[in-house]
């Protein structure tokens, strides 16, 4: 088999939602070899079950639930460092590509293939524990002294990278999120259910913006929420706001087909304002009205959503989604955008500088 033999290191379960590091392994694997290490979950009920992949897959084990309990998570991070560590050892791949800070003990200290940092989060606002954001900078600063390229997956983050460590921006490569290059053809709705349903799915984490849902839920009686995804909070209770739970990624249009808006409602922090979020590529891939919080990244979507800031500009958003006929963007201007911003465009890229 021709191209590179790469350990491709993942800090989220390969069953876990879709993200940029399964669409990005599935493309590079097309023409290299590619083990993909992941942590294994034990709590299986909120993973998908798809088999879609001919890529060595290589579950990492930890001690079960250990998760539950801040200060022992290192323990899981540093036995799983050390398997993949010997593993990587055995099989002495061409490249480490890695997508997490913590990531950098995985490494041996005699390899000398190639190491590459892809950058998808301000992995630093993940924790609000001043020591563990310290912990996580310089895990991040010693991954990008030992790697030969370094991605981002937006402008935020390459300033972030350039701030913090004294970077340069010409050392770092920004490769956008995509959708994964199948455009559907738009069917119309097949049934009526008497609301006006706004969709969402991905994960319902503590930046879900639940205070301007709950808002528009009594300023309008007539529209729902409908929620798909993993939920690592409590969704407050509300005869119209729906939670249906984890969806396969091949079904999501079809769960979504019968609903009138997409949504993404986050809370806009620091961790929100460094996401180039694939969930904005894959709505409009499916063809329908988006309302979208309003922040620098996402400016470039503009041609294709309903930006709001607060809780009236919220308000004023659905109500004109609630008034349009069909999205405000043309079939053409879809296709086009999707042509461009195809997960196989994005690999090409990084396969450009590996």
């Amino acid at each position: 088999m021709q191209g590179k033999k790469i350990a491709y290191l993942m800090n989220v379960e390969w069953n876990w939602i879709k993200q940029r590091p399964h669409f990005l392994a599935q493309e590079l694997g097309r023409d290299n070899r590619i083990t993909v290490f992941y942590p294994h979950r034990y709590r299986r009920s909120q993973m998908q079950k798809r088999n879609d992949t001919d890529l060595h897959l290589a579950p990492v084990y930890g001690i079960p639930f250990l998760g539950r309990f801040p200060k022992l998570v290192g323990i899981n991070t540093a036995l799983r460092n050390f398997v993949i560590r010997c593993r990587i050892k055995r099989q002495q791949p061409d490249l480490i590509y890695t997508t997490f800070p913590d990531q950098i003990g995985a490494i041996p200290k005699s390899y000398r293939g190639k190491v590459v940092y892809d950058c998808m989060d301000n992995y630093p606002e993940f924790s609000s524990d001043p020591k563990a954001q310290q912990a996580i900078c310089r895990q991040e600063q010693a991954l990008l002294s030992r790697a030969a390229a370094v991605f981002v997956s937006s402008l935020r983050l390459r300033e972030n990278l350039c701030r913090r460590y004294g970077c340069k921006e010409n050392e770092i490569t920004l490769v956008r999120n995509g959708f994964n290059g199948t455009q559907i053809e738009p069917q119309p709705k097949q049934e009526d259910t008497g609301f006006f349903d706004i969709c969402y799915f991905g994960t319902v984490s503590s930046w879900f913006d639940f205070d301007n849902v709950l808002a528009s839920l009594k300023q309008y009686p007539d529209i729902r929420f409908i929620l798909y995804g993993p939920a690592e909070v409590a969704i407050p209770s509300h005869e119209r706001l729906i939670y249906r739970g984890i969806v396969e990624h091949a079904q999501l249009y079809e769960s979504v087909r019968d609903t009138d808006c997409l949504i993404m409602p986050f809370v806009v922090n620091e961790l929100i304002l460094a996401v180039d979020p694939v969930k904005l590529y894959e709505y409009i891939n499916f063809n329908k009205p988006i309302i979208c919080c309003r922040y620098p990244e996402v400016e470039r979507f503009a041609p294709f959503v309903e930006f709001y800031t607060d809780c009236d500009s919220f308000l004023q958003a659905i109500a004109a989604v609630k008034s349009q006929e069909a999205p405000k963007y043309s079939q053409q201007q879809r296709i086009e955008f999707l042509q461009d911003n195809s997960w196989s465009g994005r690999a090409e890229m990084i396969k450009a500088k590996i």
